[in-house]
């Protein structure tokens, strides 16, 4: 007959041996509790970019400045409308293009103010884009938002969203600098020396008495 003693030492052995075998799993099951699942960031794009065959940007100021990229289809650079031949610098004006194209979303706004409160009834500036099949995408920047960082934008009729600022204010630069290679500064060609020695006719000469 099997001592009560052993049948108690034989208990503790078995549980000790299935914490053994629990103890791993229950830690593995809290190491998955306690870490966080990342939620993914998707950066939504204000155009469909893959869908636009663009012919022309025109960026616009309410007080009037203006300026208008127009691309050679042929050579695919933009260049500035009623600049001179081989003046527009066309890795700027590309980088502009892309920029415009390559707008992201910075917050969606679920309840958005009025338009005139954003700023969009009247837009600070436009950005109007021209098709190759004749349609205007037309992009409106308004106010600042009231926490900063962001301007409130409308394309045509859609929602309202916010853009970064720095990305507006890095294209609506061009305004004030269009993307011209800088213009050659003549030089200066010397003038020639002037002799020292005086013309002998026009010497007076007084005849010592």
């Amino acid at each position: 007959m099997i001592r009560r003693s052993t049948w108690i030492v034989l208990g503790v052995f078995v549980g000790l041996l299935a914490l053994a075998l629990l103890l791993p799993r229950l830690q593995e099951s809290r190491e998955a509790e306690a870490t966080p699942t990342e939620t993914p960031y998707i950066v939504e794009s204000l155009f469909n970019a893959t869908d636009l065959v663009l012919v022309q940007i025109e960026l616009a100021s309410k007080e009037g400045q203006s300026l208008v990229l127009q691309r050679d289809l042929a050579q695919g650079d933009w260049l500035v409308a009623g600049a001179e031949a081989g003046t527009t610098d066309v890795f700027a004006s590309g980088s502009l293009a892309g920029q415009i194209l390559g707008l992201t979303i910075a917050q969606t706004l679920e309840n958005p103010p009025s338009l005139s409160e954003m700023g969009l009834s009247a837009p600070a500036y436009t950005i109007t884009m021209a098709q190759d099949t004749g349609e205007q995408i037309v992009l409106k920047i308004g106010n600042p938002i009231p926490t900063g960082g962001g301007y409130y934008a409308q394309v045509g009729i859609q929602q309202p969203v916010v853009l970064n600022d720095l990305a507006v204010d890095s294209i609506l630069a061009v305004l004030a600098a269009p993307p011209l290679l800088p213009t050659a500064t003549p030089t200066a060609t010397p003038e020639a020396a002037v002799s020292e020695t005086p013309d002998p006719a026009l010497v007076d000469v007084t005849p010592t008495p």
